[in-house]
């Protein structure tokens, strides 16, 4: 069966230059504040999914940053999700901004496209440092968005750089239109649906999914936006909405964001 493919051309909707702003530390009480990091300590409950969908035609839109971002895995130190997020901003704009982390490579580029190598000892390193500078596990159990971008920030103006930080909340057309810029946007999540890239297998007329669904928070990194519509006797049956993030363990995939009321806040992120 014909199967169609159509590529969106989304309009920018905003322009960078002036949206974002510099961050500086809220005055909020860390009482106040949510923290990130359950899934690594086994909070909330968590399952395997599976599901099959069938159809006799689907389309997909894709936004997608051309350079996609690193995949690394957190692997020490626990709750540190936040601090692995900006693990994987930071090396994301060090292939442009090369002292942004002194001697190091993040990837190669190969048939004319730039490739992330995994995890290697100095984003490890990179990756320790930060939890220290966010205060991860000192005021509760992982990093709150205020420890987050205290700490993201002292790294980065160490460095000789500068950050912003636009939120766009639950906003998927602003983040559409980041992507498009090449700007990558950390989720702090308080649940979700996630399927690596290996996880949806699509064949003649069904697509097998293999996934993981939890009640735990966790933050991620999100650098593209995929939309699949599923169609039978020519009427549409299904509309599945993802993010393609990087998910700190080592993953690419997709993050379902049908319910978009499972993400608490969102930054895109710029650092120049």
């Amino acid at each position: 069966m014909m199967k169609k493919f159509l590529f969106s051309s989304f309009a920018f909707l905003m322009m960078l230059t002036g949206c974002g702003f510099t961050y500086s530390i809220p005055n909020s009480s860390p009482s106040t504040e949510n923290y990130y990091g359950a899934w690594y300590n086994g909070s909330g409950q968590t399952e395997d999914i599976y599901q099959t969908i069938y159809f006799d035609e689907y389309e997909y839109t894709r936004e997608l940053i051309d350079i996609t971002c690193p995949s690394y895995d957190t692997i020490t130190q626990e709750n540190s999700c936040a601090p692995m997020a900006a693990t994987i901003v930071i090396a994301y704009y060090d292939v442009t901004l090369t002292n942004l982390i002194p001697n190091f490579e993040p990837g190669f580029t190969y048939n004319g496209q730039y490739r992330f190598l995994g995890n290697s000892t100095t984003s490890m390193n990179l990756k320790e440092h930060l939890y220290d500078l966010m205060g991860t596990n000192q005021s509760g159990p992982g990093t709150s968005v205020s420890q987050f971008k205290s700490g993201m920030t002292e790294y980065v103006n160490g460095q000789g750089y500068s950050i912003q930080y636009q939120s766009i909340g639950r906003n998927v057309a602003a983040a559409r239109s980041y992507f498009q810029n090449e700007t990558p946007v950390v989720l702090f999540l308080d649940s979700f649906e996630y399927y690596t890239i290996a996880g949806l297998v699509f064949q003649d007329d069904q697509v097998l999914m293999h996934g993981t669904k939890s009640s735990s928070n966790h933050v991620v990194v999100a650098y593209g936006y995929n939309e699949f519509r599923y169609y039978e006797n020519n009427q549409l049956t299904r509309t599945d909405k993802y993010y393609i993030v990087s998910f700190g363990n080592g993953t690419y995939g997709y993050l379902l964001i049908n319910d978009i009321n499972v993400i608490n806040e969102a930054y895109a992120i710029t650092i120049y």
